[in-house]
């Protein structure tokens, strides 16, 4: 069963609508309450390249540092090497499809028993000598009951399960490395924030000993002025630890020493994010690879069934043997030491029914625990769109009102300060105020960087991002869908062609049985 013919079943089979736009974003989102679903014409994508998602936000170090993530990050690797070990499960069951050739070679020395079964007497007769056997033994197994087909057709749907995985692996530490990131430049941010505070009351407490000095102002006010500046300084340490404690974990993303790496901080303003289209559908969601991960496992576990089925038949093999047998080396060659042997071996596993019901029952069971893993899969990767287009536009809101607040909190520190210098006010108005205005300003970039992660995970909810692949995308060729710094795509079907060889008989003979 096809990934989107499998969707298109769940779907209805699930009770979700079918007919309309996925979510609503942007201009659109802002008259929006809740998202809907929508089924278009799907075709499995997960396994075409998503390309680099991240230049959306127009950040170069982001880029260099996903590229970073890409070569370096050794949870890909291992998931790499783990795609490696399920495509070498499709070469092992091919292998059974084909004639078993071995040559068996052997000297030894025996002895026979006395007590042997024999058309006549032995009477404590017995052979104690050496014995030399050369030969060549073939074993075939005819795949009447479809058995080693279908473990092939296992091998690549665990294949394509593990290179679903690899790409899901990849998208996941790339949104990660990259919500880093942006917490890092939030962190940046307030820190800014924090040290044109530190100033400012630096500035107050030199107005207030001025004034003390001069006995307009009083000694409280001169204590107060020293507190907000320990507050900023602890602030600044609190933002410090924060900044190192996730400086760490993207070292640990980008495979590197945590204590040799370091990010420089930036003092820009946190960037918008980008822009969404009005309407995305859930042709997107075959971006996921976890999605499509799932549906490769309940394909596997049909197979299985099948492969299990199989197994109440009977089995016919072919196979024979032939070679030389003699008790000395010399006699090894002689015409004489010829044997050989050829016949069929049919096996039917009457005593084996009982075991080959219970393997039926699990494989039924590990198909109902797939099929369900693959319906919570849409579900989730349903549900995670869903919530993140919600959460990119209350945050919109919420940084529209924010910016308002934040105005108006500067204005009102700038007001306060006025009064307090002309003697109107006390000190404490002051202090109140400028707290509210930092207060305000960190929020406005707290929301702001949140924006940004949101951002990341609904491309990460999405697969890969809302950009259309090309009309063609599926009737292309796909040479590469990891970045550079691992290899091509696992998933390609791309094999570099082999140069034309000549046949043993243009070998032999120097032209070819039939001319083309």
């Amino acid at each position: 069963m096809q990934l989107h013919t499998s969707i298109a079943i769940l779907l209805g089979a699930l009770g979700l609508p079918q007919a309309k736009p996925l979510v609503a974003a942007g201009k659109a989102a802002e008259t929006t309450s809740s998202a809907t679903i929508a089924t278009t014409a799907l075709n499995p994508t997960a396994h075409l390249p998503k390309g680099p998602w991240w230049q959306c936000f127009e950040d170069p170090q982001l880029g260099r540092l996903l590229e970073q993530v890409t070569a370096n990050n050794q949870e890909l690797k291992i998931a790499l090497a783990r795609h490696d070990q399920a495509r070498s499960l499709i070469k092992i069951a091919r292998s059974r499809l084909l004639p078993n050739l071995s040559l068996p070679m052997s000297a030894e020395r025996q002895r026979t028993s006395e007590n042997m079964a024999s058309p006549f007497p032995l009477n404590g007769l017995h052979f104690v000598g050496d014995v030399y056997q050369v030969g060549a033994q073939v074993a075939w197994e005819l795949d009447l009951s479809g058995k080693l087909s279908k473990g092939v057709a296992l091998g690549k749907a665990q294949s394509l399960s593990a290179a679903d995985l690899l790409h899901n692996t990849l998208l996941m530490l790339q949104a990660e490395a990259a919500s880093h990131y942006f917490r890092l430049r939030t962190l940046d941010a307030e820190r800014e924030l924090v040290e044109q505070s530190l100033r400012w009351r630096s500035e107050s407490l030199n107005i207030a000993k001025a004034r003390a000095q001069a006995g307009a102002g009083s000694e409280l006010e001169l204590e107060q002025s020293l507190t907000e500046i320990s507050s900023a300084q602890a602030e600044l340490s609190a933002l410090a630890l924060m900044r190192d404690n996730t400086q760490a974990a993207l070292a640990l993303l980008l495979g590197q020493d945590a204590s040799r790496f370091a990010l420089s901080a930036r003092s820009s303003a946190l960037p918008a994010p980008p822009s969404i289209p009005a309407k995305l559908s859930t042709e997107l969601l075959q971006r996921r690879p976890d999605v499509s991960a799932a549906e490769r496992q309940w394909q596997s576990a049909i197979l299985a069934i099948g492969i299990t089925r199989a197994d109440f038949f009977p089995s016919l093999q072919i196979g024979g043997f032939a070679g030389l047998q003699a008790l000395s080396f010399g006699d090894l060659f002689n015409p004489a030491s010829a044997l050989w042997a050829v016949g069929p071996r049919l096996t039917l596993p009457f005593t084996q029914l009982g075991f080959n019901r219970a393997r039926m029952e699990q494989a039924r069971a590990n198909h109902d625990e797939a099929l369900a893993r693959f319906r919570q899969s849409l579900l989730t990767a349903i549900s995670e769109t869903h919530g993140n287009m919600r959460q990119l536009h209350h945050l919109r809101e919420q940084a529209a009102v924010q910016i308002r607040a934040s105005t108006s909190a500067k204005r009102a520190a700038q007001l306060a300060q006025t009064r307090y210098e002309s003697g109107s006010s006390p000190y404490l108005e002051v202090i109140e105020a400028n707290r509210s205005m930092l207060a305000m300003q960190r929020a406005s970039a707290q929301i702001a960087g949140q924006r940004l992660q949101a951002s990341v995970q609904l491309i990460k909810a999405l697969g890969g991002g809302w950009q259309p692949l090309p009309a063609d995308a599926n009737a292309k060729t796909i040479e590469q869908s990891l970045p550079a710094g691992i290899r091509p795509d696992p998933l390609s079907e791309v094999r570099p062609a082999r140069p034309s060889k000549p046949g043993w008989w243009s070998r032999l003979f120097g032209k070819k049985p039939r001319d083309p």
